[in-house]
């Protein structure tokens, strides 16, 4: 069996267009690959960025929020509420300024970034929501005294400290594994 010119020609033009097609899927995985492998180390670079970023704004809501947590302790366990002469002073030393807080240390340019983040970006979103709206809370109670028996002063705080701890321990871990990849 042997096999003539215009065979041969047949047979290796065959087997060309076979490994072109396979060069072309190989040269397109390559590609493929090479373009997802450098999505993800922006990806990590973008996220690193913004935990580093968020990490002051962080710390500062965190010293705030235990600031505030020891004055009110100290007030309830202090106060003597039959002494009327003394004037209330609660609303002020409680707030947490939470919009200077997120103009100061930048959370407003980072939160739209803040999904390149694997895991925490709910939790700092929603403490940066709950500090915003424990402020508008006691703005908008009118008479001082009214915070005195409110009871769920104590809850929001309890729950800015849960939100705080949780959104660190995810900060931590990203900037760990950032550090990492």
């Amino acid at each position: 069996m042997s096999l003539k010119a215009g065979d041969w020609a047949a047979w290796v033009q065959a087997v060309g267009s076979i490994a072109a097609v396979c060069a072309g899927f190989g040269y397109v995985y390559a590609q493929t690959r090479w373009q997802d492998e450098r999505r993800e180390r922006d990806r990590a670079d973008r996220a690193e960025v913004v935990a580093y970023r968020l990490s002051g704004w962080l710390g500062e809501v965190g010293l705030r929020v235990r600031e505030r947590c020891q004055f009110y302790q100290n007030f309830k366990n202090a106060r003597d509420h039959s002494d009327e002469d003394h004037p209330l002073q609660l609303r002020a030393p409680l707030k947490l300024d939470a919009r200077k807080l997120g103009e100061d240390c930048g959370i407003e340019g980072v939160m739209s970034d803040v999904h390149y983040l694997r895991s925490g970006s709910g939790d700092i979103a929603k403490l940066d929501f709950q500090a915003r709206s424990f402020d508008a809370y006691l703005d908008s109670k009118t008479d001082e005294a009214e915070l005195l028996v409110d009871d769920s002063i104590e809850d929001r705080l309890r729950t800015l400290r849960e939100l705080h701890a949780s959104a660190e321990r995810d900060l931590n871990t990203a900037m760990k594994k950032e550090r990492r990849a």
